[in-house]
């Protein structure tokens, strides 16, 4: 489920799949709303890689799933999720139905790195509706939400408000505050490379990005978006799953070695050092020097990072 979460914000959409497949055939293990959260990845994912009939026939599986268990707070979260995919289909009216008739006073608390937030998914609808009164409305409640987010540090949720407060703005023409917006909204996300935010605002803020781009805020990773991040088409398109990752290795720039490929393929299953040598029948030392090698090559810090680069590379097929 989190290797899913990670992957959708890096917008690798085939590897978010996987994930988020295996995390739902394993549904009744999880706890807290993590399944329906892996629902709404699964959901997304699919609706961003171009099958909308994938993305429904999941939504419909989503809705038994949380009826079946009579949780009123899993029917609250499917019911957003699916108001989400009629956004996302175009079936506003519906959508907008949905966000008048719906009781959200029992809606909150931390949002955590949830996918799908109801309050939050209720502001999109307004923002998309777009009347006078809906915007003053999301303006006012996205605010209130940057602040709560800004305390508990939650990145992932203050970067789709802020770039939620930018189209707010851009609508009501106060396109230096949507600027604003925008660039706070860069600037958080540029560390971890949150990708899949932009991309699925880019066709409402593509102008605005420019703009940004051309000021010189954010300028690679904006430039990034609109130009290597296509939304038809991106790396994890090529499905590296199919590709040998020994091989892909060879084509690095900087190769591993034999044994420094085969530590990393232990270090990406959250193997500890310790662990890795009893495994390879060699000391932890030897472990650790090789893996400060590795860091170097794949141009990381640390074990987590080295491991989310493997994924994205196509050096660790997911599941093996």
């Amino acid at each position: 489920y989190l290797l899913g979460i990670i992957h959708y914000h890096l917008y690798h959409r085939k590897i978010a799949i996987h994930h988020f497949a295996k995390a739902i055939e394993n549904r009744y293990l999880l706890d807290g709303n993590a399944n329906i959260d892996s629902y709404a990845g699964l959901i997304l994912s699919y609706q961003a890689s171009h099958q909308p009939e994938k993305a429904t026939h999941t939504m419909k599986q989503m809705m038994v799933f949380a009826r079946e268990n009579i949780n009123s707070e899993h029917i609250h979260l499917a019911r957003s999720i699916q108001a989400r995919l009629w956004l996302l289909q175009g079936e506003l009216k519906t959508a907008v139905r949905w966000q008048e008739t719906t009781d959200f006073s029992s809606d909150t608390g931390i949002m955590f790195f949830w996918l799908d937030v109801p309050r939050i998914t209720r502001c999109r609808v307004l923002v998309k509706e777009g009347s006078k009164a809906g915007l003053c409305k999301a303006k006012e409640k996205l605010k209130e939400y940057l602040a709560f987010n800004q305390e508990t540090r939650n990145t992932p949720q203050m970067i789709e408000i802020l770039l939620l407060l930018a189209r707010v703005s851009q609508k009501q023409g106060q396109i230096n505050e949507a600027m604003t917006f925008l660039g706070r909204a860069v600037t958080l996300a540029v560390p971890g490379n949150y990708i899949c935010a932009f991309i699925t605002h880019l066709t409402d803020i593509a102008d605005l990005l420019k703009n940004l781009s051309l000021q010189g805020a954010g300028e690679e990773f904006t430039r990034r978006i609109l130009s290597d991040f296509d939304p038809c088409e991106t790396i994890d398109d090529k499905n590296k799953f199919d590709l040998d990752p020994w091989e892909i290795n060879q084509n690095l720039d900087n190769p591993l070695s034999r044994r420094e490929f085969e530590i990393l393929s232990h270090i990406a299953r959250g193997l500890s050092n310790k662990s890795v040598a009893d495994r390879l029948y060699i000391s932890p030392e030897t472990v650790k020097k090789h893996s400060i090698n590795i860091y170097k090559k794949l141009g990381v810090h640390n074990r987590q990072k080295a491991a989310v680069k493997a994924f994205d590379l196509g050096l660790f097929k997911p599941g093996l």
